[in-house]
């Protein structure tokens, strides 16, 4: 079994990947490579949450540090829950993120609020964190 990596590691993750160009939605599906090892390459994760970032391909619609949340949640949360059941667990996640920055809604987020990319994506890892931690115990 792969060791968990602890908040501050992830969250250097994050913080390099954000660096290295990654957008929104690439930085949350990469933050959690102790959940998608030997599962999934990090090549095609990074794919998938390429499309996510700017809101969603670039439409301004939902944060891709959102949308990105709610594709990693995939990686780490219990395989037995119902539909109803996930739709709840990432709506609170969501709605965590939206507390803490004022919406979910990327154009709302970079133009309305002056809000920064990389504190938005380090939210959302931290949210996510802290929720698969919460799981574990």
């Amino acid at each position: 079994m792969v060791n968990k990596l602890s908040l501050e590691e992830r969250l250097e993750l994050t913080r390099k990947l954000r660096k290295s160009g990654a957008n929104c939605g690439r930085c949350v599906v990469l933050s959690f490579p102790d959940y998608t090892e030997g599962e999934i390459s990090a090549e095609r994760l990074g794919a998938i949450g390429d499309a996510l970032g700017g809101g969603v391909g670039g439409c301004g619609l939902t944060c891709g540090a959102v949308t990105g949340m709610a594709v990693a949640d995939g990686f780490g949360r219990p395989s037995t829950l119902t539909k109803a059941q996930i739709y709840k667990r990432v709506s609170a996640l969501a709605g965590e993120f939206d507390a803490n920055n004022g919406s979910t809604s990327c154009r709302v987020l970079k133009t309305e609020l002056g809000r920064d990319c990389t504190g938005l994506i380090l939210d959302a890892v931290e949210i996510l964190h802290k929720r698969f931690a919460a799981d574990e115990d």
